[in-house]
Order: C-alpha cells, then structure tokens, then sequence
C-alpha cells in the first residue's frame, strides 16, 4: 500500500480548514434530538470538485460550488445513524456529500456543497 498522508501535510499542497461535527445526544427539544457541534481545525488538500467525480454522485445531489476536502481525519455523510459533517473554507460552509474511505492509503476524500457563507446567506440543499 502506498501511504499518502504525508502529501496532506505537505505545505506545497495542505491548507487550514474546520471540520464541523454535528452530532445528536441524548436530550431532546421539542421533538427533535438536541445537537451538539464540534469544531476540529485540520490541515489537508482543498480543490474544487472535478467534474469526473461530480458525475460520480446521483443527479440529486450534483451542485454548482462544490470543493473537494483531503483529510487523515474519519468524515461522515448522514446515514440512519449520523448527520452529515460540514466543512468551513475562506468563510463558507460547504455540508458533505460523498465520501471515499482512502484510510488504507491514510486519507479521506469528501465531497462538499456550499450551503452558507460568512454572512450567513444560506443556499439551497
């Protein structure tokens, strides 16, 4: 196996992002679990998605605005159990769509739309 976390590291190529972490506990409000955020600041690869592999994602979830997230750090999209991590760059929100588990090679891709930026205007999902 070729191990390629050291290039996500790499300061030619890594750059600083936050990893938001919404998880559910065991409180509820009003019906709905209550959520508990984390933030995790990371460095890793940042690019915009190419179009090989947004033709890789159903056509529901294929948006303009899409950047690429490299990371050694697990990443989630929601399933029955979890809610989708978020990703901050340069003031914008971007929620993860697709992920591919490169963990045999020390890394993680993700896939993310831009939902928010820095003013808060939020975008379609």
């Amino acid at each position: 196996m070729l191990d390629m976390s050291e290039l996500i590291h790499d300061p030619d190529f890594c750059v600083p992002f936050v990893i938001i972490k919404n998880r559910s506990s065991d409180t509820w409000q009003d019906g709905d679990p209550v959520l508990s955020e984390q933030q995790i600041q990371v460095e890793g690869v940042v690019t915009p998605t190419s179009s090989r592999d947004i033709q890789m994602l159903p056509e529901g979830d294929r948006r303009t605005g899409m950047m690429t997230f490299v990371s050694d750090l697990s990443l989630e999209v929601s399933n029955t159990i979890t809610i989708s991590d978020y990703c901050l760059f340069h003031g914008s929100r971007y929620k993860l769509v697709s992920i591919f588990d490169w963990s045999e090679n020390g890394f993680f891709k993700a896939l993310g739309s831009f939902v928010k930026d820095e003013e808060g205007a939020v975008h379609d999902i």
